[in-house]
This record gives C-alpha cells, structure tokens and sequence, in this order.
C-alpha cells in the first residue's frame, strides 16, 4: 500500500467517524456586571450601575452582591438527573491600589428552592490595580433540572464586577424536550 492512499484511507475512517458523533460546545452567555444585585436591599443606594459595571463607593464596606444566571433549558430526553456541565467565569476591575480582596461562590438551586451546591472559584484573585477574575468548573451533580444558578460575592468598595461568562456544555436549541 502506498503512502497516498494509506493517508486516503485514514482520512477517509475520519470523516466517517466524525459523523457518528454529535458535536456539541459550550452555549456561553455573557451577562453585564449590572445585573448583580444588592444582596439586601437597604444596601441598594451605594450602588451605581455605570456602562453595565456594578460598584459601590463606600470604601469602609463590603457589601454581597447576587449575579443571576440566565440559562437554557437543556434537553434531558426523560431523565431525572442533569447532564450539563458549567464553565464560568467572573470579572472584576481594581481600579485602585486597596488592602481588600473579594470572594465568590457558584450557588445551584434546584427546581424547589433548596441549595445543592455551594462552590468556591478554582482560582482566587489577589487584590491589585488592574482586571482580575474567577472561574468555576461544575460538575452535572452540582445542577439540577430547571433549577437556577448565581454567583454570590462579598464585593468591596470600588471594586467594579465587568461581567460574569457562563457555558453550558451541551445541546441548549432542542426547545428543552
């Protein structure tokens, strides 16, 4: 056998396998820092929302922030437990030089209401003059079917949240059958 058609015929099982496969990437959604909101409501006057940033100008304070997700529904096809597994991220800006830092956590709710997961970030950012961020990894087990997601942050003053990115692995355009 020849090289040329050792590499056709290799292309060829290629071609063949990838069409057995469904290809499926992460759906990510991108939502403006302004999105957050106070984590008490009393709180809400320190807040400004600037070229959909959130910050707060009480320098003295940390303050919670809630970022809600907006997710698909994802196709389940009759089971009970969810298949998708989440890549996400949070943004933030320090624009000055402070002796703070922030902390978030991923939040699953399921579809009742109750917490099933509780996630620290796989990375933590140390406070400095420029944009840092966090990411999380979920796993399937740390989501539930038609329940909700947020991020939840201890956010200090000046600090602006740029955006939180959130991917859902998986097929979101089946209209959630």
């Amino acid at each position: 056998m020849t090289r040329r058609t050792l590499w056709l015929s290799l292309a060829g099982v290629l071609v063949a396998l990838a069409g057995t496969q469904p290809a499926f990437s992460f759906d990510y959604k991108i939502h403006p820092g302004s999105l957050c909101q106070p984590e008490r409501g009393d709180q809400a006057v320190n807040f400004n929302r600037k070229d959909g940033f959130i910050f707060h100008t009480n320098g003295f304070a940390t303050y919670g922030v809630t970022c809600p997700i907006i997710r698909d529904r994802v196709p389940h096809f009759g089971r009970k437990d969810e298949l998708t597994r989440i890549d996400a991220g949070i943004h933030f800006s320090f624009p000055i030089f402070q002796e703070t830092s922030t902390k978030c956590q991923w939040v699953s709710m399921d579809e009742d209401g109750r917490q099933i997961a509780q996630l620290d970030p796989s990375t933590r950012i140390i406070p400095r003059p420029g944009t840092l961020s966090m990411f999380w990894d979920v796993p399937p087990d740390k989501t539930a079917i038609d329940g909700s997601y947020s991020i939840e942050c201890e956010l200090p003053g000046y600090v602006f949240i740029l955006r939180y990115v959130v991917g859902e692995d998986g097929s979101t355009d089946d209209g959630g059958f």
